[in-house]
């Protein structure tokens, strides 16, 4: 018996379409889109309706906070990978040179000729 194989779609999983997305926007849409999540973002639950209700609002809600977070945290990979590019490309710039820690001195260990036999 003989099959047909069907042209498949290809999935592109959300954290991708996350990452393409985040690339897009610039500092300003991205003030924008954070703006805009705070306000649809309720404060607490309301306990009107049914159960399944608020079940359904719950996840929508959580469903929500999950895909801000993972826009939140590609874009600041993203925002630290182009800081990387500009560092190697450009070479550090005296600002990025300050926020690096300063070395302590460590404690040196030095012959006080207190010990004549040990020396």
């Amino acid at each position: 018996m003989l099959t047909r194989r069907t042209a498949r779609q290809i999935v592109v999983p959300p954290v991708a379409l996350a990452v393409q997305q985040i690339q897009a926007m610039n500092y300003e849409e991205w003030a924008q889109y954070r703006k805009q999540h705070e306000q649809q973002t309720p404060r607490h639950s309301e306990e009107e309706g049914s159960l399944a209700e608020m079940r359904l609002a719950r996840r929508e809600g959580m469903r929500a906070a999950k895909h801000f977070r993972v826009l939140r945290r590609s874009r600041r990979l993203y925002q630290n990978k182009l800081e990387q590019e500009r560092l190697r490309r450009d070479g550090p710039t005296r600002r990025a040179t300050e926020r690096q820690r300063r070395k302590k001195r460590g404690y040196q260990y030095c012959k006080q000729g207190n010990y004549g036999d040990v020396e």
